[in-house]
């Protein structure tokens, strides 16, 4: 867990929730953890710079600290949001400031401002989706181990991309979950199991090997 600019592991096992280990001044946390049994990886924003981390478990051992080329003019962000896929790449999921009016064709900022980015650890930054005219991001991507959730939002629905990753390879599209009118999901993965609850009621489950839908409730 991070607190400020410090990284915590707790034992959560302990009836004192006492911290085994304590990282200070790694930075400000500009996205989610990814966390596995044996890794966790994040990014952090410190003197000018951002940093990709690399930690060993469960010795919380640091194995890597990259500097982390950004890939855009911070003065266009409005929230910095970075996730590591392990050992496929690092997403770009920012909130860009929406540009001003223009006319004519879309203009170079306006096109930025739709983009999800992707860079292997060691490439250069691609677009790795568009999203709609009048849709938003809603949150950190939600990554686990060999998967990605991509939250999105318009006015009229909610999409929710959902990714399967390997070592050295981009994530590739697996399900697509369309819910009708704008809401916000929390989805959680379970290994192969993925669970999708939102503030309108609904609580479904998919099984991610075949992509079935397993669950379709109303609350």
């Amino acid at each position: 867990m991070a607190s400020g600019q410090d990284l915590y592991a707790i034992d959560a096992t302990s009836q004192r929730l006492d911290a085994l280990w304590r990282i200070p001044d790694l930075g400000h946390f500009v996205g989610p953890f990814t966390l596995a049994s044996t890794k966790l990886e994040f990014v952090t924003y410190k003197d000018k710079n951002f940093w990709f981390w690399e930690y060993q478990l469960p010795q919380l051992r640091l194995k890597n600290k990259t500097l982390l080329p950004f890939s855009r003019p911070l003065e266009t962000v409005r929230e910095i949001r970075l996730g590591s896929c392990s050992e496929s790449g690092i997403f770009d999921c920012s909130a860009v400031l929406p540009p001003r009016e223009t006319t004519g064709a879309e203009t170079d900022v306006a096109l930025a401002a739709r983009q999800i980015l992707f860079r292997k650890t060691n490439g250069s930054w691609t677009e790795f989706l568009a999203i709609g005219m009048d849709e938003q991001v809603l949150a950190d991507p939600v990554i686990a181990s060999n998967w990605l959730a991509l939250c999105l939002a318009s006015k009229l629905a909610t999409r929710i991309l959902v990714y399967g990753y390997t070592k050295g390879a981009k994530p590739v599209l697996r399900i697509e979950i369309r819910i009708e009118g704008k809401c916000n999901p929390s989805v959680r993965f379970d290994g192969s199991l993925l669970t999708i609850s939102d503030d309108l009621g609904h609580l479904r489950a998919y099984e991610l090997t075949h992509g079935e839908q397993i669950r379709d409730l109303n609350l």
